[in-house]
């Protein structure tokens, strides 16, 4: 953290002070403890250097300089800005996770997965042998894929309860359900009820890429979440005196 300059007196917080500055960024209403985590390495950086340079500089009068110079709106813009970058993080390794069921290997189970559902939306409406039943089943197919999906999701986000409120976890959490209510809204503008060969194929590749996406959100994103946590522990948390 410490910065050196000519005739600059070389200045190493305490822990103390540390965790005076973690108060500091409660007390304006920083909830995430990761937002925390970079507030306080850069704030107890700044202090570092200003009362290196002027020794008769106290903690308390640097903190509050080093405050003064995020403006009007203190640290509400900082965690807007991370949150912002955050969520466009996220949604370019979402994207770039369903993508890659378009390339190969992986597209063959795109493929296999359409299949089985176009073959479910032609055998449906011969045992239904009615528009209003089998667009009750259509309708009751994509819901259920819905509650399984919450039901499931939940079940794990309570398993991995988290002690401290983090921005990374939160920001996932909302793009990804964006994802999922995203890709589940096609499914209703199509007339179900005239399921002909278009819209049995249109309707069988939405339905596997909604079964991918819930594959990401049960398995693979809270890995993502567990490796992006690790690094912000790793990298961001202040060294004791």
């Amino acid at each position: 953290m410490n910065k050196e300059g000519n005739n600059m007196k070389e200045v190493k917080l305490t822990q103390e002070q540390i965790n005076a500055i973690f108060d500091f960024t409660r007390k304006k209403y920083v909830r995430y403890y990761d937002v925390q985590l970079e507030l306080v390495d850069h704030i107890a950086s700044e202090i570092e250097v200003l009362m290196g340079e002027d020794p008769n500089l106290s903690f308390d009068k640097a903190m509050y300089k080093v405050y003064k110079s995020f403006g009007i709106f203190g640290f509400a813009k900082v965690v807007e800005q991370k949150g912002s970058a955050l969520r466009k993080f996220w949604k370019r390794r979402i994207v770039t996770f369903l993508l890659e069921y378009f390339t190969f290997p992986k597209v063959v189970m795109t493929l296999l997965l359409s299949v089985g559902f176009y073959g479910l939306f032609w055998i449906l409406p011969l045992i239904a042998m009615d528009t209003f039943y089998w667009q009750g089943i259509s309708w009751g197919i994509s819901w259920g894929m819905v509650m399984v999906l919450q039901i499931l999701y939940f079940k794990l986000r309570k398993k991995r309860k988290e002690e401290v409120k983090l921005l990374v976890v939160e920001s996932l959490e909302g793009t990804q359900w964006m994802a999922v209510i995203w890709l589940w809204m096609p499914i209703y503008s199509i007339p179900v009820g005239q399921m002909d060969l278009g819209y049995a194929l249109l309707n069988s590749l939405i339905f596997a890429v909604f079964s991918i996406l819930i594959y990401g959100v049960l398995f693979v994103f809270p890995t993502w979440l567990e490796d992006e946590v690790k690094t912000y522990y790793t990298h961001l948390r202040p060294q004791s005196a």
